[in-house]
């Protein structure tokens, strides 16, 4: 190389460490015109590009200048780093790998090093060139932070938190030491975590990440308003920021708060359409909204992302089977039970996959060897129910003595009807059927009566709706139709929401003829009708379905309506905070046993 050129490539690099980056380009660039090999300016020039953020435009001179000299530290290093830049540590690895090889590596590289190997999310192989980088440059924050977060990956919380607590002696201004040691007692410690948090904040009041920290914390210990106003100052601060967005969609999905829960779930997949937690967050969402085509997609999302567990695959076949797609859901609940035998939920879609197809006996045969495998309380109360409906008397004499042990204490043995035709007491079944349903659906939402500013009522009539799957030539409709045609209406004002099919059939006709109001909803997900019930104004809402086969229970849970009445089609408690009442005779309901219902 001529003396010109290593005149120009000194003043080069006094021109890079002056800041100068146009200054020092220019002179690499002379001299490239005249030797476009030399090793030294090819890597000069692609930390040129480094420092301006012309991060892929560096590769290729790096990689050349390695080329040529293929044991060139700083070349070698800055190619790793730029690699890093891009996301890519795989590619990172092996350049620096060589960097650190060498006689006289610099802390940097070994610091680097360390780096790719922890964005791999290999903690333990980074241990080492972090520990190596630390023992050359003792005094350097960064290498101390990284370190750090090594030993925490691997578990070593006291190690993780020596070097963070020495990143903040050798750099007090500096808050990624403090939030670290922050994300470190999270678990352990959260009142201390979030001590560590608000000193982050006092020192640095727009680190989004610390209000998301401290909002993930108090959403654990349940303070939700703490948890949402730290979540949406963070949004303040960064409305890109996704981790904000899904916990705070997490925080009101927790408080019951759907519709808000998965607004804040679609913003996050709008910026970032690959986030497991949010596709996560959404499916279930859908599913109590009964948005089950969304849930089914959010699901199949999740599994296309590479989350395909069987939890996911099961969740994936309750949604398909409620949907109708029965193939569908047999073989999403078959691969869930692939991927782990002992999941209860696959066994419970497949034997409901088979009582729709009127197989009993093929149902019967999966809750056996679910009940047998699992122990799940669920799977006994469906095998009990169709045991007896199958008049197998002495296995559901066995199957009902283990759940009758049981009855007094679980939540989990499915729905409350099959316990309608069982050797209970009323008092029995009132007890389950409360724990069942809060299990399910938790306590319902309240809603005031709708009225006007002044006091006055919102409409002259008292309006009356109804909400039933079965209005069509259904035992249901034919003891139904006569009481829609008898009420008053100069009193009284009619809707009915229907969700079951349309059958072309006579009763059909009549039972749309003697309403005022008949909407068909079988097609609308839950929070859709929930609404369309609010918008009507009720003043009483009569479900005729109960926890029969197909009801829509999640949309009472919703309290779309002040008074919730259950009639006609279940003949026994609801024992739900949102049924203010049952109507019944002197039949179902003895005179001198209505408190257990």
């Amino acid at each position: 190389m001529s003396l010109a050129a290593t005149r120009k490539l000194k003043q080069a690099q006094e021109r890079l460490q002056q800041g100068d980056a146009a200054g020092a380009a220019h002179l690499c660039d002379e001299v490239l015109s005249r030797t476009p090999g030399n090793a030294e300016a090819l890597c000069l020039r692609g930390i040129v590009h480094l420092m301006t953020g012309a991060i892929r435009e560096s590769v290729p001179l790096l990689q050349q200048a390695v080329s040529t000299l293929p044991d060139y530290g700083l070349a070698l290093e800055h190619l790793g780093l730029a690699h890093l830049l891009l996301g890519a540590p795989v590619a990172a690895e092996a350049p620096l790998r060589t960097a650190t090889a060498l006689p006289g590596a610099p802390a940097s590289a070994h610091m680097r090093l360390g780096l790719a190997l922890l964005y791999q999310g290999n903690s333990d192989a980074a241990v080492k060139p972090l520990q190596r980088a630390v023992k050359l440059a003792p005094d350097d924050p960064d290498s101390q932070l990284n370190l750090g977060q090594a030993l925490a990956g691997t578990g070593d919380t006291a190690g993780a938190r020596s070097a963070f607590e020495q990143a903040m002696r050798l750099d007090p201004a500096r808050t990624d030491a403090l939030f670290n040691l922050g994300v470190i007692e999270m678990e352990r410690d959260p009142e201390a975590a979030a001590q560590w948090f608000k000193r982050v904040i006092a020192k640095d009041a727009r680190n989004a990440d610390a209000h998301v920290n401290l909002g993930i914390i108090s959403q654990k210990q349940q303070h939700w308003e703490a948890a949402i106003a730290s979540f949406q100052r963070a949004l303040e601060l960064n409305p890109a920021l996704t981790a904000a967005r899904n916990n705070l969609g997490h925080t009101y999905a927790l408080q019951n708060r759907l519709d808000q829960a998965r607004e804040q779930f679609l913003k996050a997949l709008s910026i970032n359409p690959g986030m497991l937690e949010a596709h996560e967050g959404l499916a279930a969402v859908s599913r109590k909204l009964g948005r089950l085509t969304e849930c089914i997609t959010h699901l199949r999302k999740m599994i296309d992302l590479g989350a395909g567990s069987s939890a996911i695959w099961a969740s994936l076949a309750d949604a398909l089977l409620q949907s109708g797609e029965l193939d569908e859901a047999e073989a999403a609940a078959t691969r869930a039970q692939e991927l782990d035998g002992d999941a209860v939920g696959p066994y419970s879609v497949l034997a409901l996959v088979h009582i729709v197809r009127k197989a009993p006996d093929r149902a019967i045969e999966v809750l056996d060897a679910g009940f047998r495998r699992t122990g799940a309380g669920g799977l006994l109360g469906m095998l009990s129910h169709q045991l007896q409906r199958t008049c197998d008397w002495p296995r559901w004499r066995e199957a009902w003595r283990e759940m009758a042990a049981r009855l007094d204490r679980d939540a989990d043995l499915g729905s409350p009807f099959w316990l309608l035709t069982a050797p209970t007491t009323a008092e029995q079944q009132l007890d389950y059927t409360r724990r069942w349903a809060h299990a399910q659906f938790g306590t319902g939402i309240a809603v005031p009566a709708p009225e006007k500013k002044d006091g006055s009522r919102a409409h002259q009539r008292v309006r009356i709706g109804y909400l039933s799957s079965d209005l069509h030539d259904h035992a249901t409709a034919h003891l139904f139709a006569g009481v829609l045609e008898r009420h008053d209406r100069e009193r009284f004002e009619i809707f009915v929401y229907s969700y079951g099919p349309e059958d072309g059939s006579a009763m059909r006709e009549r039972i749309k003829t003697g309403t005022e109001h008949f909407i068909d909803v079988a097609w609308e997900p839950d929070d859709i009708v929930v609404q369309r019930i609010r918008d009507d104004e009720l003043d009483i809402l009569v479900d005729l379905k109960g926890y029969t086969l197909g009801a829509r229970t999640a949309i009472l849970a919703q309290r779309p309506c002040p008074v919730q009445v259950n009639w006609l089609g279940y003949p026994g408690t609801m024992g739900a905070a949102f049924v203010d009442y049952l109507i019944t005779d002197r039949f179902i309901v003895p005179p001198d046993r209505e408190s257990a219902y």
